[in-house]
This record gives structure tokens, C-alpha cells and sequence, in this order.
């Protein structure tokens, strides 16, 4: 190998750029990796990084883009806020528009591209219908919220087909809710069913470097949530491809782990009743 490949750092192409989950976790993974970060809309914002505009309906234009990647992380969902006045029916076609038609572009673009590796943004949504159980595990029957929930559902099955089928390695993160939100104040922690779902952006950017990295798994899907006084989501599978939470939601706000004290895995949840929103 020659001195400028031995140099190179990986290239990785990040669908949804411009949305809450990539603005959080971008500069935290430009540390390792050189981004291209992709979204339908141009930012509203300047951003610190490469960033071209693409529809997930042109397979040619994200196959364009994916081209000598080394990854794709795959963060793009339907937006709802241009959908708030809209009928329902519309807003789910939005959903099955992006969030299924979309993501399959994204990973036949991939693979049209030669691209080895992709990450894909799954939700705990998946296993977070009523009545919740007190522990919930990957391994667990899925149980769907809602449409939402579904889409991402069929993206983890898709991935386990492109990786069956094609030799994609594909890492599926089901993430709880990220936090901080610009609408949202420390009062959501107060709730401990929100708790126990928290995912902090240092602990998101942390779970996606090791989808990227991980060397031992053609396919896995892992929960992925930061720590709390309320635990009840099983972090074995996460474990599993490195990842560790660094940060604990308290009442009063996020703690470094290092100094607070988990409560046992399998502690006791708020009521099901108890509304929490998750990505």
C-alpha cells in the first residue's frame, strides 16, 4: 500500500445532512472521517462541510455521490413539520415515499456505487407499542408503534437482503430520542419513561463511528440509547460492536456516566401511558 492510501481517511457519505441528527453528530465524526453530507433541500445554514443536494427519488444522483465512499450513513426520514397542516393520508404517502422508496434507492445506490459498508439509522420505535414491556430487547418480537416505526422496520430487513445477497456489511442502529431539541426543555426528563429512552449526540456520534468501524458483523442491528436512572432498554447488542454510553439523563439534565450510577438493566418503567416522542 503507498504512503497517500496509507493516509487516506475513510469517505462517508450522510444522507439527511441537514437534519437534527447529522447537525448534531457531524463535526464529532469529521474527526475520523472526511463527510459528504447530502439532503433534498440546500441548508439553511452555512455547514462546516462538503454538502451536495440530492432527492432520494434519482437513484443516478445518489450512485453519483456514493461513488468512491467508503460508507453511507443513511439518516434521512419524511419531515413532518411540511407536512403539519397537511392530511393525514398525505403524510403517510410521504412516509412510504421516503422513508421506504427512498431508503431502497439509498441502498441499491450503494451498491451500484461499490460502497462496502452502510449504516443505517433504525428507531426504538420498533419495539415501543403498548402496553410496553419493563425490559426491552432486540431480540424481542418487533412491535410497531406506528407507520413510522414500520418504515424503519423494512429498512433493517433491507438491510439484512443487500448484506445476504450482495456482501454489504450493515450496521442498524434503533435509536430512542435524541436530545436536546430545539423545542424541548430539561421539564421532558422529568418524565421517566423519556429518561430511559434519551439518546445524547455525543453518544449518537459514538454509535455511529462504531457502525463504521466495527470489524466482525456482516449484519447487526443494535438499540442504542444513553444511560439513566430508569434503564430499560437492553444495550447487549450495542455492546457488541463497541459502543458504551458516555452520557446519563438525570431529572435535572446529562451527566458524564463516569459520575453518576446507572440503576440495575431491567429497572421500573413510568406508565405506558406516559407520551414520548422518538425519532
Amino acid at each position: 500500500m503507498s504512503d497517500s492510501n496509507a493516509q487516506r481517511r475513510p469517505r462517508v457519505l450522510v444522507t439527511g445532512g441537514t437534519g437534527r441528527v447529522a447537525s448534531g453528530i457531524a463535526d464529532d465524526l469529521a474527526r475520523d472521517f472526511d463527510l459528504l453530507l447530502t439532503d433534498v433541500r440546500e441548508p439553511e445554514q452555512a455547514v462546516n462541510h462538503p454538502f451536495q443536494q440530492a432527492d432520494l427519488a434519482d437513484v443516478d444522483r445518489l450512485t453519483e455521490l456514493a461513488r468512491g465512499c467508503d460508507a453511507v450513513v443513511h439518516l434521512a426520514i419524511a419531515s413532518q413539520r411540511y407536512f403539519m397542516d397537511a392530511p393525514e393520508q398525505a403524510w403517510n404517502d410521504e412516509q412510504m415515499r421516503v422513508n421506504i422508496m427512498g431508503t431502497q434507492h439509498v441502498f441499491e445506490a450503494a451498491r451500484l456505487a461499490g460502497v462496502p459498508r452502510m449504516v443505517y439509522m433504525s428507531s426504538l420505535t420498533i419495539n415501543l407499542a403498548d402496553p410496553r414491556p419493563s425490559w426491552i430487547r432486540i431480540t424481542d418480537p418487533p412491535r410497531p408503534r406506528d407507520l413510522y416505526a414500520l418504515t424503519k422496520l423494512f429498512g433493517e430487513q433491507l438491510g439484512e437482503l443487500y448484506s445476504r445477497k450482495y456482501g454489504m456489511t450493515v450496521i442498524c442502529l434503533r435509536l430512542g430520542q435524541p436530545f436536546p431539541l430545539p423545542n424541548w426543555g430539561l421539564e421532558v426528563l422529568k418524565r421517566r419513561s423519556a429518561r430511559g429512552l434519551m439518546a445524547g449526540f455525543e453518544d449518537i456520534a459514538q454509535a455511529v463511528r462504531c457502525g463504521l468501524t466495527v470489524p466482525d458483523f456482516r449484519y447487526k442491528v443494535a438499540a442504542i440509547c444513553s444511560e439513566s436512572d430508569v434503564r430499560y432498554i437492553d444495550l447487549t447488542e450495542a455492546a457488541q460492536i463497541g459502543y458504551h454510553p458516555r452520557q446519563f439523563f438525570t431529572e435535572e439534565g446529562i451527566i458524564p456516566c463516569s459520575a453518576a450510577k446507572a440503576s440495575p438493566p431491567g429497572g421500573p418503567t413510568a406508565a405506558a401511558s406516559e407520551p414520548t416522542h422518538v425519532r
